[in-house]
């Protein structure tokens, strides 16, 4: 459209250039005229189909927008889906464990539902004899009755039987795994051990190397001092004068000797103190750990009195109307709760003395090393208060080559004394802290037997209770009526044994948790003192380093 009204306005200009006639101008304006319309008609066309063009480009983002709704839609409803079969998933899980739940209180249920058949075929025999006269076929059909009873009865401990070996082979798993976690622990000490052992290796290499070089060194130094001696001789010859300045100067340098002397066994005293104070605070940490479990043991053994007291109050208001087989069985199991709980207290008696042996002999050596120490310095004419001199009479006093061979020599011995003992009390720690760990954890294992013992104890202590209850209403009974309900004795029953699970599995959680804290105590402390050890390891090699370049 364009080009063509171009190709009007270029044959309008060129007729009215070359001045035709008036028909030929007209109907070359009515021509452009024309593709002028056409040309506005075709914009007006373009700019309907741009509008149409936005307004399609807006619905196709509305369109947009609403696929994306949908999209996210989608993915909310897969996620509720999701979440659907998660909680069927643990809706099922719960019904699994509702049915179980279910079968133990049936499981119950028969149980009790034993002991009442025992009581009521007492029942039944006292009926039977009141009502000989009545006929056999009533007895014919009572002791039909009562063959059914005991053939349930026989089913039901069997069932028991099966639990029971189930429970003995789980016990068998557990035990394999605490010896297999025992060895695992076993290999772990082994191979700290052995790392141990090959740094102690190294370092005794490291310690032969370095005693060599300074065995070269002392022997160059021997030659220096031999030129030295003779030259020293040739200047005494010369004049007195130089004789006299050379004196003062050796007594300048015993003095150094002696004050550097001083240092290092005041620097030994030190380290000694450290030590000791070190172990004095292991010691009173121990000391607070034994009197916590004394506390613990004589509460548990208050406890027990106080429950066997009281059971024996019990037993004797309930001696009238329980029999004598219940209060032998009760006493035999109480018989048995007491071994068990003397044999811990031994076996914690011999501990405690096992713990305060050792102590008592480390601290008595080190008071006797401290006290060498002392008297050494007291004849070098140190007090242990006395500050040390001044640095800059290292650089007044003339280093003589005599003097320096014997405070090289000093230092060596003594820088190889510390390493020796800083080596023997690591280990003797190492040791220490192994044992007590050992200690701890038997304790707790200790503590855990007691625990379940007196919930064993108290549990039989309800049975016996509980069977004393039963008896008296089965007393009671025989002097009623005939019929008896079985239902409300069963919900009883029920009810009971669900308090006495809910409160067993109440405390077996709090142990668990407190077993569980105390792991978590003592992998922390275990690391602590590995991190304690190698930062004492690190701090005396800086000592010595440090002391081997003064």
């Amino acid at each position: 459209m364009i080009v063509q009204l171009k190709k009007t306005m270029i044959a309008v200009g060129i007729v009215e250039r070359s001045g035709k006639s008036k028909q030929a101008l007209q109907a070359a304006k009515e021509c452009r005229d024309h593709a002028v319309q056409e040309w506005k008609q075709a914009k007006v066309a373009l700019n309907s189909a741009r509008q149409s063009i936005r307004e399609f480009q807006s619905k196709q983002k509305v369109l947009q927008n609403e696929r994306d709704l949908a999209e996210a839609r989608a993915m909310e409803a897969l996620e509720e889906n999701v979440l659907m079969r998660e909680k069927e998933e643990k809706l099922k899980l719960m019904c699994e464990a509702i049915i179980k739940l279910k079968e133990e209180f049936l499981k119950l249920e028969d149980l009790h539902a034993v002991e009442f058949a025992k009581a009521q075929e007492v029942m039944n025999q006292d009926i039977c004899a009141r009502k000989e006269s009545e006929g056999r076929e009533d007895d014919e059909k009572k002791w039909q009755e009562e063959k059914i009873r005991l053939h349930s009865q026989v089913q039901i401990l069997q069932k028991k039987l099966v639990l029971l070996e189930l429970q003995n082979q789980q016990q068998r798993t557990k035990r394999n795994a605490e010896k297999e976690a025992a060895k695992d622990k076993k290999s772990a000490l082994e191979t700290d051990l052995q790392a141990l052992r090959d740094e102690v290796e190294r370092v005794k290499r490291l310690l032969k190397d370095q005693v060599v070089s300074e065995t070269r060194a002392v022997d160059k130094l021997e030659e220096k001092i031999r030129a030295l001696q003779a030259e020293n001789v040739a200047l005494r010859v010369a004049s007195t004068h130089i004789q006299g300045a050379l004196t003062d100067i050796a007594g300048a340098k015993e003095k150094c000797e002696q004050v550097k002397n001083e240092r290092k066994l005041q620097r030994r005293v030190d380290i000694l103190t450290l030590h000791l104070k070190e172990k004095q605070t292991i010691v009173a940490n121990k000391d607070k750990d034994h009197t916590r479990c004394r506390k613990r043991i004589l509460n548990l053994e208050s406890e027990l009195q106080f429950e066997q007291a009281r059971h024996e109050k019990e037993h004797l208001t309930q001696n009238a109307s329980a029999p004598a087989a219940n209060s032998v069985f009760a006493k035999q199991k109480v018989e048995e709760l007491e071994f068990p709980n003397a044999f811990l207290r031994e076996t914690l008696a011999l501990s405690c003395k096992e713990w305060g042996k050792p102590f008592s002999a480390k601290m008595t050596s080190n008071e006797a090393q401290l006290q060498h120490l002392r008297w050494r310095l007291v004849q070098n004419g140190i007090s242990l208060n006395s500050s040390a001199p001044d640095h800059d009479m290292n650089d007044t006093i003339g280093h003589g080559s005599n003097s320096q061979i014997q405070r090289e020599e000093q230092h060596f011995l003594v820088g190889q004394e510390v390493q020796e003992e800083s080596l023997a009390h690591s280990n003797e720690l190492r040791n220490k802290k192994q044992h007590v760990m050992a200690k701890n954890i038997r304790l707790l294992e200790l503590e855990l037997e007691n625990e379940n013992l007196r919930l064993e104890y108290v549990r039989l202590r309800r049975k016996t209770r509980c069977g004393s209850g039963d008896l008296k209403d089965a007393h009671k009974q025989l002097s009623g009526a005939k019929g008896i309900g079985n239902g409300g004795r069963r919900s009883l029953w029920a009810a009971h044994e669900w308090l006495e699970l809910e409160d067993v599995v109440k405390k077996m959680k709090a142990l668990i948790k407190e077993l569980r804290a105390e792991n978590k105590k003592l992998k922390k402390a275990a690391a602590k003192q590995a991190s304690v050890s190698l930062e004492r390891r690190d701090s005396m090699r800086r000592k010595l380093m440090i002391a081997k370049e003064f």
